[in-house]
């Protein structure tokens, strides 16, 4: 299964917004064949668009395309983060399904992700941060793994999954610099508890 995670950032909101229509629209005029049944008489989708929950919507956003082979899937995903640590992830995840004979699949996955994340502390004067500080992206990458369960709905589904991350940041970063992303690691893109909500269609 591939996906390909789309998010509209501040910058890029216009070609964001045009880029999701235009697969939304793809997706839609796909035919059915793209769906199989197995001997059960279990609908199984092939291809689906994710899109991350709008309960994030206020730190993150984004959607995922993938396929799917059986009890395989593979996505490719892309979330933009717009919150103290904004920027932009990318990620490549591999999903097995224990159970497929069933509207309710549990699963179990792996991933591996990159982006860049820059630090502003003009985000936190609400809670009376008034330090200034901004540091320009710093690149990252990292690993993850653990379970979920997605609810299919014929062309619909709903799914969470919920995991642990490791998360690598430049060491050769200045010890000034560290101190800001100390917060990364519990709040921002790098965080050690990976919970994802998703909803999207399916063929």
């Amino acid at each position: 299964m591939i996906g390909v995670t789309i998010l509209a950032g501040n910058n890029n909101l216009h070609t964001m917004k045009k880029l999701l229509l235009t697969l939304l629209f793809t997706i839609t005029l796909l035919p059915s064949a793209f769906c199989y049944y197995d001997q059960y008489g279990i609908r199984h989708y092939r291809i689906a668009l994710d899109l991350t929950s709008p309960l994030g919507a206020l730190s993150k956003g984004g959607a995922a395309l993938e396929t799917r082979r059986g009890s395989w899937s593979t996505l490719i995903s892309y979330t933009q983060y717009w919150g103290v640590y904004a920027g932009k992830q990318a990620g490549l995840e591999y999903q097995h399904f224990l159970w497929t004979r069933t509207t309710r699949e549990f699963f179990i996955y792996v991933k591996g992700f990159a982006g860049a994340s820059s630090y502003d502390s003009k985000k936190l004067q609400p809670i009376g941060d008034n330090s200034n500080i901004f540091i320009d992206e710093e690149p990252y990458w990292g690993v993850g793994a653990g379970f979920g369960k997605r609810y299919n709905y014929k062309w619909f589904f709903f799914s969470w999954k919920t995991g642990i991350k490791y998360t690598v940041l430049p060491s050769d970063m200045p010890t000034e610099d560290k101190n800001m992303y100390r917060l990364f690691y519990y709040t921002g893109p790098g965080s050690y508890i990976d919970f994802n909500l998703h909803f999207g269609i399916q063929l």
